[in-house]
């Protein structure tokens, strides 16, 4: 991934840079937590002090551009950043666990359905070897002739 940095203004008010970069890309649109990566690389920053708000791409583009804030201190980023902004990036080592245990239960997850599958012959045969779906009682009727068409001109006659 390539990055640009477009646009980088001090606003030393609230201890923090704005900056507009472009970043080029193949294949499907980086992870927010790639996009911190490089750059925090390409700023000589900590990550930790990188704040994405936004990666702003086009329909089959691969290019977008990226808004973020760069804090002078820790500090700063809990006083100014709201927390639904810094929840949306979890640090690395949350991030890695995160990804582990969704590992852990997509193993689980395929050795459950694995134990649990019958092959289509085998189902059929557990339902009788019949697949149209009708229940034993629909097949007694249907055998001995006895459905309703059957019976209403046997009705009008009696009467």
């Amino acid at each position: 991934m390539k990055v640009k940095i477009e646009e980088n203004v001090e606003v030393p008010l609230l201890s923090r840079k704005n900056i507009r970069a472009k970043i080029e890309f193949e294949g499907p649109t980086p992870s927010r937590r790639e996009v911190i990566e490089a750059l925090a690389s390409e700023l000589g920053a900590k990550q930790e002090l990188l704040v994405l708000h936004k990666i702003d791409t086009q329909f089959g583009s691969p290019e977008a551009v990226v808004f973020a804030r760069l804090y002078d201190s820790e500090d700063a980023v809990k006083e100014f950043e709201p927390e639904h902004i810094l929840k949306r990036v979890p640090a690395p080592k949350q991030e890695e666990a995160q990804e582990e245990a969704q590992a852990e239960k997509k193993e689980g997850a395929e050795g459950a359905e694995s134990e649990g599958e019958q092959s289509p012959e085998g189902a059929s045969e557990s339902s009788g070897g019949d697949s149209s779906g009708d229940s034993a009682a629909d097949k007694e009727q249907k055998s001995d002739g006895a459905g309703s068409d059957a019976e209403a001109p046997e009705k009008a006659g009696d009467e």
